[in-house]
């Protein structure tokens, strides 16, 4: 290793079958081999991507070495980091690298080198297989935002002479804030694993890398504090050594879940047959080696060869095992794509639920008759309360049951984390065989009267990363999807339809064999037609002996030996949301606040105000968001809803008349102002054009026609912008786009009375302009004639057309990445149109110009750009105010709630906040309270605050 610069193989597989790459990456300072060598060595093999390659069966070992020194005291040549991640695409692209499953381990600043290798990569076609197969990052004490060291450095100024690497190490640079970003959001939708390791002792008494600047902020992923200081972490010094032992294992994860990721639709089918190819070509080796050790083991006599062929023979077994599942995988790569992400999901909720019941097997009772299945038998059995240790899954497979299953339970009671736990059984067999169904578990609340099948298919496409329309509609065919549909109370007045819609589902075409639904059992009680499934279970509170083992198992009998002699704090336990609540507010004082309650609901307010306390902690003016809060949770009340969408507030949120009266004005005032500087163009060089003296029949130009424009131009805009805010208050955003071939083709052959009218309209200023009538009551007579004439209807049909006909359909829920998603849309939206609009309009002006030129009797007088300008600035105006008003009206309705203290200022900054204090869940560009009963305190908490 003389030249340690450049991607260096380190081994390689003995044969033309390789499982994975590994890329080893160092950082500041370090070099493609004494960085990982435990003693600092650069020429002994004797460091652990040599062992790598030893113990991990078909890997090829890679290290890359760069110029990165800390600073200019031993070169002048360190590379930008921009520069060195298009070094490392080309080496890895040298030699090959992207055809097979690819993990890098990577310290400190090769982190970040790496990272924006990646994404780099994902915009050049040339280096997609790289990114498509990167199926793991090590990061071993990576600044993902920023080192102290480097400040440190720059501090030392002229000693040190900070070079470039350095200078993009400093904390919170924003190329790194950017950097971490982008792999934060698109680490988990291209299937890369992520590991983090992170040092907890100083070098020359500096942390280097402190636990925040170690930490990526992806979802799922916990950093791991290691006895080391920022050299030796890097540096394990034996095979037994915890990152070793670590970094292997998180490498045999990578590679067993690499294969059949490719979600191009081109070349899916190719790639998978070439990894059908050389996954056999492993498979006869394996089948070959383990014949000739049986056939070996037969043969020998002696106790001690035997017991050694025994475990070589088991080795065998189990490699083939592996083998043959990547094969299954290989053969249907959509569906482990699916299930891979269904899993992360699942977890992803398992976290962000306010409170874990999975501590305590919920009891459940059986209850038939709340279903209604095919066989009578079951339907009049009799309730039947299950053994307590009965669980989920084991009802769900009871052959009565067969899979199809309604679970219902109080508000708080645990439905969705069954329902969560039940999913992660059914994973696990899923995972286990091939055959099974997929689980995907979705929310109803997002349900908009659509056959159900279709919404399954948006819903898991949406709710799903990187899973396929086409994918989701041929299982669901095969009868390869397992639904797990909760809240349906949340639906309110539509649940009697969605219960319709489903048990429509269960004799489709479509029908799965399998169904789960979970719904509050008041709201289902009111349901007049139940749901056709085999089984129904209720779960119960919790028993007595249930709450002390919980207490007793997360080390907290203070609180049982509190309230275990108070009967109705042991009630408020026995509900699993109540009994989290209890443990995390628990004091002394509090409890025996909460003994002298008598009242139920009283209670339950006392605990969500104990514990909205609690989560505001820290938080700057609490009492102010907590009002936020409360309002936001009583506008969903209000609109039987539960999730949030910035965009949809409307002109009703507003609480009194004047609110509503200024909302108007605003609106008014600033289409005025928009339109003001446009009509003052328009009509000054209308001016050029028309005589507008006899146009209108009045003198008011003689003494200063520049002013006397000017004053008019204000009036109409105004009107304007009033008429704009009377038309209708309530906001519709323009959030797609679409051909509107259909719209024209109906304007044209129907014109309207207003468009005859305003063609006419436009036919007396061009008969104007050769001075033939010269009084406003011969206009009259003109425009009456050409109104009913309809000659230029066809022209202002078209506009009408244009304007209305673009609107696309609204934004699916489920299609909203991020918060006011359609607000941002109709405000891109507006320039289209506004562009669209003045050069077709610039078009028209044309042809005018054409046509009052062929009758002028002094075609030089006629000015082409008054006509251009004339036009395309009212089909500007016209185009961009269509989407644009949206926009105007939601700025001015958060202009004026927030001056009321309805909301804050920056909503999003708000309910991202509450989001990290778990009060809130985001999903999309959608919040919602992380409880309906949360919602529902919140909004009475002005009657019980």
């Amino acid at each position: 290793m003389s030249d340690l610069t450049g991607l260096i193989k380190i081994s390689s597989h003995q044969d033309s079958f390789a499982s994975g790459d590994v890329v080893f990456v160092h950082g500041l300072g370090g070099d493609a081999s004494s960085t990982w060598h435990p003693k600092g060595k650069r020429n002994d093999d004797n460091f652990w991507p040599v062992w790598l390659g030893k113990d991990q069966l078909g890997l090829n070992i890679w290290s890359f070495g760069y110029d990165a020194q800390a600073t200019n005291w031993k070169s002048n040549s360190s590379m930008p980091l921009f520069d060195q991640a298009s070094n490392l695409l080309d080496w890895l692209d040298i030699h090959d690298i992207g055809k097979h499953p690819l993990v890098f381990i990577t310290h400190s600043m090769g982190g970040l080198l790496v990272k924006k290798m990646l994404s780099s990569a994902k915009n050049l076609e040339k280096y997609k297989g790289i990114l498509e197969q990167t199926k793991g990052i090590v990061f071993l004490a990576t600044p993902h935002t920023g080192s102290h060291l480097a400040n440190l450095i720059d501090n030392i100024g002229v000693l040190a002479r900070t070079t470039v690497s350095v200078e993009e190490l400093k904390a919170h640079h924003p190329q790194l804030r950017e950097l971490n970003e982008w792999y934060r959001q698109n680490a988990r939708s291209l299937g890369i694993a992520t590991k983090v390791y992170y040092e907890t002792l100083p070098v020359q008494g500096i942390l280097v890398v402190d636990p925040d600047s170690a930490n990526p902020g992806i979802e799922g992923v916990n950093p791991v504090a290691m006895p080391d200081d920022h050299i030796s972490i890097c540096k394990p010094e034996s095979q037994n050594s915890q990152v070793y032992l670590g970094v292997k294992k998180f490498i045999e994860e990578c590679l067993k879940n690499s294969v059949g990721l490719d979600n191009s639709n081109g070349t899916r089918e190719k790639k998978n047959r070439s990894i059908l190819e050389i996954l056999e070509k492993p498979k006869g080796y394996w089948q070959d080696k383990l014949a000739s050790l049986e056939q070996e083991y037969h043969s020998t006599t002696s106790a001690s060869s035997k017991f050694e062929l025994k475990k070589q023979i088991q080795e065998c077994r189990t490699e083939l095992i592996r083998i043959e599942e990547k094969l299954t995988l290989a053969r249907n790569p959509a569906r482990y794509k699916f299930l891979k992400s269904v899993k992360s999901e699942v977890e992803r909720l398992l976290d962000q639920r306010l409170y874990q019941e999975t501590l305590i097997n919920l009891k459940k009772e059986s209850r038939p008759k709340k279903v209604r299945r095919p066989r009578d038998d079951y339907h009049y059995q009799q309730n039947e309360l299950l053994p307590s240790e009965t669980r989920i899954i084991e009802f769900f497979d009871k052959k009565a049951v067969s899979g199809k299953l309604l679970i219902l339970g109080e508000a708080g009671s645990g439905k969705t984390v069954t329902l969560l736990e039940l999913t992660k059984s059914l994973i696990s067999r899923a995972e286990q065989d091939p055959s099974e169904p997929i689980p995907v578990m979705l929310s109803l609340s997002s349900w908009k009267n659509q056959k159900i099948e279709e919404w399954l298919v948006a819903e898991s496409c949406y709710l799903y990363h990187g899973v396929s329309e086409i994918d989701v509609r041929k299982l669901l065919e095969k009868h390869q999807l397992l639904p797990l549909l909760d809240n349906l109370d949340e639906l309110n007045k539509n649940q009697f339809k969605c219960v319709e819609a489903i048990n429509n589902f269960l004799t489709s075409n479509y029908k799965s064999n399998y169904l789960v639904v979970c719904s509050r059992l008041t709201e289902y009680e009111r349901c007049f037609t139940p749901l056709q499934l085999n089984g129904c279970v209720c779960l119960k509170p919790l028993h007595e002996t249930q709450i002390q083992y919980y207490f007793e198992s997360i080390k907290r009998v203070d609180i049982w030996q509190s309230i275990q002699v108070d009967e109705q704090l042991i009630k408020l336990a026995k509900n699993p949301l109540f009994l989290h609540i209890l443990t995390e507010i628990y004091t002394k004082s509090s409890i025996e606040e909460l003994k002298k309650i008598k009242d139920k609901e009283n209670q339950h307010c006392y605990l969500f105000n104990d514990y909205l306390d609690s989560a505001l902690k820290g938080v700057s003016s609490p009492d102010k968001k907590k009002h936020w809060l409360s309002w936001l949770a009583q506008r969903l009340e209000e609109n039987q809803e539960v999730d949030f969408l910035l965009e949809k507030i409307q002109f009703d949120w507003l609480q009194t008349q004047t609110q509503k009266k200024l909302y108007k004005i605003i609106v008014a005032l600033i289409v005025g102002t928009v339109s003001m500087p446009i009509l003052i163009i328009v009509f000054t060089n209308l001016n050029n054009i028309v005589d507008i003296d006899n146009f209108m029949a009045i003198n008011v130009f003689d003494k200063n026609p520049k002013f006397s424009l000017a004053v008019i131009s204000i009036i109409i805009s105004l009107i304007f912008g009033s008429v704009i805010s009377l038309i209708s208050p309530k906001i519709n955003p323009v959030e797609t786009l679409k051909f509107p071939d259909q719209e024209l083709i109906k304007a044209l052959k129907f014109p309207s009375l207003k468009e005859r009218f305003v063609g006419g309209l436009i036919n007396n200023i061009k008969i104007h302009n050769n001075e033939t009538i010269n009084s406003a009551i011969a206009s009259l007579i003109d425009i009456s004639l050409m109104t009913v004439i309809g000659m230029l209807a066809p022209i202002t049909a078209i506009f009408r057309g244009l304007i209305r006909g673009l609107k696309g359909p609204e934004l699916n829920i489920k299609r909203r990445d991020f918060p006011n998603q359609g607000i941002y849309k109709s405000l891109l939206n507006a320039v289209i149109y506004a562009a669209t609009c003045a050069l077709l309009s610039s078009l028209v002006g044309l042809v005018y110009f054409w046509i009052d030129g062929q009758q002028s009797i002094n075609p030089n007088d006629i000015n082409l750009i008054s006509y251009l300008l004339i036009w395309g600035l009212l089909g500007l105006l016209a185009g961009g105010l269509y989407p644009g008003r949206a926009v105007i009206q939601h700025i001015t309705l958060r202009l004026i709630l927030s001056w009321n203290n309805y909301i804050p200022c920056n909503y999003v900054k708000f309910l991202e906040e509450f989001t990290e204090k778990k009060l809130l869940e985001r999903i999309g560009g959608r919040y919602r309270f992380i409880h309906r009963l949360l919602q529902e305190y919140l909004a009475n908490f002005a009657k019980y605050g």
